[in-house]
């Protein structure tokens, strides 16, 4: 049950990541938060500052849609076989990917007009320590290579 619980949970956490990832390689222009920020509209930008922008917010998509794809096949690979041979990489790649991510957006938060998802970043470590946590301990108990038990 912890397992199956804790794999869910990773699932959710793969799936946004990949959905954010996709919301940012697609943009063609900043969002909001961004314009709060550096408290100027995208039209106003010279056109290098733009494409610079650009080429940045489309690296974080490319780095989030890869985060998330990975948690998300380990953990479609765990529905089907033992978890066991990704308790590590699992959980290092949603952690530290969602570790830095919110350490990216407090800085922006802190230190800027911008408002951006803090709290979304925060709930998505939050979800991921949590699933983490389900991962180890339900690793924990005898014969846990079988989901179904």
């Amino acid at each position: 049950m912890l397992l199956r619980l804790s794999l869910i949970l990773f699932l959710l956490v793969g799936l946004s990541l990949g959905g954010l990832g996709l919301v940012y390689l697609t943009a063609d222009q900043f969002m909001p938060y961004h314009e709060l920020a550096i408290q100027s509209r995208w039209s106003d930008l010279d056109p290098n500052t733009r494409w610079l922008l650009l080429g940045l917010l489309k690296g974080f998509g490319a780095g989030s849609l890869v985060a998330g794809l990975a948690v998300t096949g380990m953990t479609i690979a765990s529905f089907r076989q033992s978890p066991a041979r990704y308790r590590v990489l699992l959980p290092t790649v949603a952690v530290v990917y969602l570790a830095l991510l919110t350490y990216a957006t407090y800085i922006v938060d802190s230190n800027t007009p911008g408002n951006p998802p803090l709290s979304l970043s925060l709930a998505g470590l939050g979800v991921t320590l949590v699933a983490t946590s389900l991962l180890l301990l339900g690793l924990r108990k005898p014969d846990t290579g079988n989901l179904k038990t």
